[in-house]
Formats: C-alpha cells, structure tokens, sequence
C-alpha cells in the first residue's frame, strides 16, 4: 500500500516568485533543506537535513518534469527505500497570487518513516534512541500505536503514518516558505 501526501497553500505572490523559491537552490535551502538543485530535466541532486545533531538525512533526487513556472516534479529516494517516490509542485495563478499543490506519491508506511519529518531516521540496523520522558510522551502523543518503548527506554519507531508528514510539510508551506518569499525588512 502507498501514500499519496497532498498539501496545498495560496501565497501573495505571482506564480515566478513562488517558481524562484523552489528552483532556486538558496532560496530552497531557507525553507525546505540545504540542497544542490538545479532546474534542468535529469539532473540528481540532493536534498540534506541536519536539524539534529549527530544526525543527517540524505534524499536523493532527480528532476523528472520542468515547466517554469507551472510545474516542478522529480524522484525522492532516501537510503532503504527501494523505490524513488514522486514528488510534484503545481502552481496556479490565482486572484491576487499563487496556489502552490504538492503532492508526493509513491511512499509506503515503512518509507514514510524516512521523510524527514519523522526526524528519528530509520537505519539497518535500527539505532536505539534514548530520550526524555518528555520527549517520549511527544513522540507517542504524535504517533500513537506506530511508537514503542521497550523497558530499557529505547526507542523503535515502527511504520510511521502521516501523521508525522503533515506538522512538518504544514510548517514548511505556512511559515518557512512565506518568509522565504517575504522581502527583507530594511532598518
């Protein structure tokens, strides 16, 4: 069984400035990751998330289809999936800006532990994680019966559902990228 993510946003800008800020690699690592995009049919690139010390995240990609500033897909693979998912930004002129719709298909439950919204990387063999009471009751709060602790406290993070994409692609599309589209404030 796969999951089809789908999330959709309006922004206050035309659809180029809203194009820019995903095609542009500096302006893609302000609100998304750091990354070494290029905005060219074929080219692989890489995706890095570093938001925990000691732990980084590679997705590798490749851009697939590209029609400045409509519609932006290309392949998401991050280590252990066996298959590229498919990542697709549309955007849609609308009266006074933008609609931005992504949608990302092709994950099963056991991949989707692996976005980077699940912030705890699945690895063979898996590492064992030893947090807080506090953060335990977050990520069972979050996770519900994907999460287990076993008695010397450790951490296994079973099939995560989407639950965990949702908070994460929310605030990338809600507060990371309309700051990134935000002009700077001068003094």
């Amino acid at each position: 069984m796969t999951l089809a993510l789908t999330f959709e946003a309006r922004y206050p800008h035309v659809p180029e400035q809203v194009w820019r800020a995903l095609t542009q690699p500096q302006a893609l690592a302000t609100w998304l990751m750091e990354n070494n995009f290029e905005p060219y049919v074929g080219h692989c690139f890489q995706f890095r998330e570093t938001t925990l010390p000691g732990l980084e995240i590679v997705i590798d990609c490749q851009v697939v289809a590209l029609e400045p500033p409509k519609r932006l897909v290309y392949t998401w693979q991050t280590p252990g999936m066996l298959v590229p998912s498919m990542v697709t930004w549309t955007l849609t002129p609308i009266e006074g800006g933008t609609q931005l719709r992504l949608h990302h298909t092709g994950l099963t439950k056991a991949e989707s532990a692996l976005h980077p919204a699940s912030f705890l990387q699945k690895q063979r063999p898996q590492p064992q994680v030893h947090p807080s009471s506090q953060t335990t009751s977050a990520l069972s709060a979050m996770v519900g019966d994907s999460f287990r602790q076993d008695s010397v406290g450790a951490v296994a993070l079973e099939p995560v559902s989407q639950a965990l994409f949702e908070p994460d692609w929310h605030h990338r599309l809600t507060e990371s990228l309309p700051q990134a589209l935000a002009p700077p404030v001068t003094a």
